[in-house]
């Protein structure tokens, strides 16, 4: 494992475009080791985007990423990316063990065959996610938890250094939504960092160590009680932030402020 280095991700003012629309304008940031970041904001503000670029899906129109200090190319390989479940073809016919050790191949080598460690890391992926009673089922068989936690096991046998969740939250059940929790607490304790996307605020502020708030550029990060002000919400999601009598911070999906709508 390389030397450990406190600034484990740098963002530094990197934009993306997806033809003549900027999704992301000079963004920066960056994720100390071991720590766990939860990035918010409205519909289409650019959080897939921003986690695309991240793990080299999207080309930067300018500026640069970097981990351990070098150019995230030199390190794509220890950073896992858990994408959102609508973006994957649950019925390529697989099971989830063969899903998981797709988790190794960075290792191993497409064309290569898993060795006794492989098997291991993978077998410890599947018993820390609760899934290894279904190892062998097929992946179209699942429901949406138990796919949500084969994806999140594929990500563990990487054995990464940084995790990238993308709305890991969404339509799961409270036991997977408990397991993931625990995961991302071990995750810590092995210094791994993780960043999430979430339109949770309250959990965001909850749960992680620190919270983004972008829209398309960044409006501030840091420690909750910093980022998740009035003035921050009300210009990331406009008349769309609500506060309730008891405290409890949400956004109405149902009617968004149109002036911030744009493609994700």
């Amino acid at each position: 494992m390389p030397e450990i280095i406190p600034h484990h991700l740098k963002i530094e003012n990197i934009s993306v475009k997806y033809g003549e629309n900027t999704i992301l304008d000079g963004v920066s940031f960056f994720v100390e080791h071991g720590s766990s970041l939860a990035v918010i904001g409205p519909n289409g503000a650019g959080k897939s985007t921003l986690f695309k670029a991240i793990v080299g899906l999207l080309p930067l129109d300018s500026g640069n990423i970097w981990i351990h200090d070098q150019p995230y190319q030199m390190h794509k390989d220890c950073v896992a990316y858990v994408p959102q479940r609508e973006e994957i073809d649950w019925k390529f016919p697989v099971t989830v063990k063969d899903v998981v050790m797709m988790g190794r191949y960075n290792r191993i080598g497409w064309f290569s065959r898993p060795k006794k460690h492989d098997y291991e890391v993978v077998n410890q992926a599947l018993e820390e996610l609760k899934i290894d009673h279904i190892a062998n089922s097929s992946i179209d068989e699942l429901s949406g938890g138990q796919q949500q936690r084969v994806f999140l096991a594929r990500a563990i046998a990487q054995e990464p250094h940084i995790l990238i969740m993308d709305e890991p939250f969404t339509g799961i059940d409270t036991p997977t939504q408990e397991v993931t929790f625990s995961l991302i607490e071990r995750l810590k304790t092995r210094k791994v960092t993780v960043m999430i996307s979430t339109h949770d605020l309250n959990l965001a502020a909850s749960r992680f160590d620190n919270v983004l708030l972008i829209n398309h550029r960044l409006i501030s990060v840091g420690p909750s009680k910093k980022v998740l002000t009035h003035q921050h919400m009300e210009m990331a999601f406009g008349n769309s932030f609500l506060v309730l009598d008891d405290g409890q911070m949400i956004v109405d999906e149902c009617c968004p402020d149109l002036s911030h709508e744009s493609a994700d």
